[in-house]
Order: C-alpha cells, then structure tokens, then sequence
C-alpha cells in the first residue's frame, strides 16, 4: 500500500465516529440490512400466525364453555325437578303416616 492510500485510510477511520461503529457492531453492516429485515418479517409473520391461532383457540374454547355452561343449566333445572318430586313424597308419605296413625 502506497502511503497516500494509507493516508486516505487513515483519514477515512477518523471519520467513523465511535457511534457509528457501535451502530455497526450492534445491528451489522448497512449492506446487511435487507437480511436482516427479512429475517424481521419471518419472525412478524410466524408471530401472527401464532396470535391467529391463539385467537381461533380461544374462540373454540369460549364455544365449549358456552355448550358447559348450557348442559349444567339443564342439570341444575333436572335436579330441581328432582327436589321437588322428592318434597312432594315426602309430604305424601308424612300424610299417609298422620291418617295411618289417626285410623
């Protein structure tokens, strides 16, 4: 290398502020950037995907709770039901018993 080149190098590397390279060594070289935002829209786009189908399950789990929460009204109206046929026995069965007891 001739001296003037190195003279030229020399004056070129002053120039490069220390910001400038920590902006090199932290997020590479300019030329290197059409990558590297490539590489930024792979990682969005896998990222969305895994938010849609987040979303779509949550909206799948929502509908079951919904068919659950359907199915355990019908058990509770079934078991009041229940109660109350099981009241009006006993009733039946406590009256039975006073005309038993009187006759």
């Amino acid at each position: 290398m001739s001296s003037n080149v190195r003279a030229q190098n020399s004056v070129k590397l002053r120039q490069i502020s220390v910001p400038d390279l920590t902006v090199i060594a932290k997020y590479g070289h300019p030329r290197r950037n059409p990558g590297n935002a490539q590489t930024a829209k792979d990682f969005t786009a896998r990222a969305r995907a895994a938010a849609d189908t987040g979303t779509a399950d949550m909206r799948e789990m929502t509908a079951a709770m919904a068919d659950i929460k359907s199915a355990s009204d019908n058990i509770a109206k079934i078991h009041r039901t229940i109660d109350d046929i099981a009241f009006q026995t006993n009733l039946l069965a406590l009256n039975a018993a006073v005309e038993a007891a009187r006759g």
